[in-house]
């Protein structure tokens, strides 16, 4: 769970995508899509306005979502780890 200015967040990862969800409705916030999700072990980590989300397996990469005044709605692939 997340605080995105005065809105809560409900941060989801999976193997392929992460998304947001307000946690009162469901309704989906954001999401983000990765081809080499596998293997998603640790919880994403969000702070200064961004979340960041370890993927991969043996070839790990790293994600944070675009840094916006309102809150993300579609957070972008940003570097990749070795």
């Amino acid at each position: 769970m997340i605080r995105v200015g005065d809105r809560d967040q409900l941060v989801s990862v999976g193997a392929y995508r992460a998304a947001a969800y307000d946690p009162q409705t469901g309704k989906e916030i954001w999401r983000v899509s990765y081809a080499d999700g596998f293997s998603n072990v640790p919880r994403p980590v969000f702070g200064h306005g961004l979340v960041y989300i370890a993927t991969g397996f043996q070839q790990p990469s790293l994600h944070r979502g675009a840094r916006r005044r309102r809150p993300a709605t579609s957070p972008r692939r940003t570097s990749r780890g070795r």
